[in-house]
């Protein structure tokens, strides 16, 4: 319900987010998920490496808003 009563805000930061990047990232995940590494090795790669650390910091901002906003809601 949270969603569907913010969904324009949801649309306009989502916007923001290049296409493009969308499928990079589709196409990365998909490389590491069939290169035989254990997701501790992966991970290990992964926050050695300003973008992914760029990428992660930013979906747990998102996550951190998402939350916030729900929090609110049901206090109201």
């Amino acid at each position: 319900m949270y969603l569907m009563t913010n969904l324009d805000a949801l649309l306009e930061f989502m916007a923001r987010i290049r296409c493009c990047a969308y499928v990079a990232s589709l196409n990365a995940a998909r490389e590491v998920a069939v290169d035989g590494k254990s997701v501790i090795e992966t991970m290990n790669e992964l926050l050695r490496d300003a973008d992914a650390r760029r990428g992660l910091r930013f979906l747990l901002l998102a996550a951190k808003y998402l939350g916030k906003q729900l929090a609110e809601s049901e206090i109201k």
